[in-house]
């Protein structure tokens, strides 16, 4: 029997961040309120449909709700495949997709906010790093970088997509509609 160094240290190194990354993720998700709060105060208010100054509270909560959403699925990247997330990812964008295009929010808004999440949310890591004893390393620092980043990332990509995708099924819709009223009837 012989006792491999490497793999031995490499399964330690995978635990000890392992152990980091729930700490932070326990983290994120304990001050969830307090982030969602710090990324609502940031988002430009405009006058167009969800991100209105004259929004109702219930749009306000449910926007609220659906980026605290995001955050846990932003936090839970920490422990999941590429695979298991993009396809939790499509899923959710899609119906927040035609949300918004219900409610006429514009594109570029909703863009911004996931930008601004992730801003609020490497504050919160940077918090978290300032508290921790648990000695964290440049190495920790790019993981986290790496599937935050790419969550969100793949967040606005798909997001982007199905906002962009419904509204084309739209337009085509109402051409087809258009075409046959213009149509002369014999």
């Amino acid at each position: 029997l012989r006792f491999d160094i490497a793999k031995f240290n490499s399964w330690i190194s995978k635990i000890i961040m392992e152990n980091k990354s729930k700490a932070l993720y326990d983290y994120l998700i304990t001050h969830s309120d307090e982030i969602i709060e710090d990324w609502y105060s940031l988002m430009p208010k405009s006058t167009e449909a969800d991100y209105s100054l004259n929004g109702s509270i219930h749009t306000i909560n449910a926007l609220k709700k659906q980026f605290k959403e995001y955050l846990l699925l932003i936090a839970n990247s920490l422990f999941q495949s590429e695979e298991e997330r993009d396809y939790i990812i499509k899923e959710r964008t899609l119906s927040i997709a035609e949300v918004r295009l219900e409610s006429g929010t514009p594109l570029s808004n909703s863009i911004n906010a996931a930008g601004l999440l992730r801003r609020v949310i490497w504050k919160y890591t940077q918090k978290f790093i300032d508290i921790t004893s648990l000695g964290i390393t440049f190495r920790d620092i790019f993981f986290w970088e790496e599937k935050f980043n790419s969550t969100i990332d793949q967040l606005t990509h798909s997001y982007t997509e199905n906002y962009t995708n419904i509204l084309l099924k739209r337009i085509h819709s109402q051409s087809n509609l258009i075409n046959e009223l213009s149509s002369p009837v014999i």
